[in-house]
Formats: C-alpha cells, sequence, structure tokens
C-alpha cells in the first residue's frame, strides 16, 4: 500500500501517513507540553542514557521547536533558555511540576550524575 499524504488538521502540517497513521509533531503535543518539568539525557558515548539537563518547557515555537528553561543542578536557580526541536525531546521524561521531577532526581536518577557512583 502507497502511503498516503496525511494533514494535520490542527497547524496543516503535511507527511506520509500509510497504516501507522499521524506521527507526533509539536502541534499535537505543545498543549501537552508547555508548562511540563523534564530531564534530559545524553544520547551517546559514555554517559548515554545518564541526566543531562533538568528544566521547563516555556513555550512552542515555529517548525517543531520549543523554548525551554534550564536549571543549574546545584543550587536549582535558572541558568539559560535554549530552542530545541521536538525530535530531540521524544526521549525526555516530562512531569507535571517541579517537585515531582526533583523527587524523581532524588530517588531514581541521583547515581547517575554524581561523580563516584554508577
Amino acid at each position: 500500500m502507497k502511503d498516503q499524504v496525511i494533514k494535520c488538521g490542527i497547524c496543516g502540517h503535511k507527511q506520509k501517513g500509510g497504516s501507522k497513521g499521524f506521527r507526533f509533531h509539536a502541534c499535537n503535543t505543545e498543549n501537552s507540553l508547555v508548562g511540563k518539568w523534564f530531564h534530559s539525557f545524553h544520547r551517546e558515548g559514555k554517559s548515554q542514557g545518564h541526566v543531562l539537563w533538568q528544566g521547563q518547557v516555556l513555550s512552542a515555537q515555529p517548525n517543531d521547536h520549543f523554548l525551554v528553561q534550564l536549571y543549574e543542578w546545584l543550587l536549582g536557580e535558572p541558568n539559560k533558555q535554549v530552542i530545541v526541536p521536538f525530535s530531540e525531546m521524544v526521549d525526555w521524561q516530562f512531569y507535571p511540576s517541579a517537585e515531582q521531577m526533583m523527587h524523581v532526581y532524588e530517588h531514581q536518577m541521583a547515581d547517575q550524575t554524581r561523580p563516584g557512583t554508577k
């Protein structure tokens, strides 16, 4: 069966759909991601799978990108803002609050980031 072009009813984005249907892109998720807190992870090298960033999604941007606020690890203060393509966010873990993000880090992920631990 030849893939057919499917048009998103929200933004008009077009892509081949075929039998798998319409895959996610920013307009499908912007309402559910904006305001969420997250951990991102290293994708390559010895640190692959370890926590890289912590932050909050501030807003959806054009062309399937999001503006995110990053926070320091030591004091938890705002650090810098970056624009990230949605394609790089698909393996991030999202949380409804900063408290839940910190709880998960402290109880499940901390050993991945602290020197001298597994």
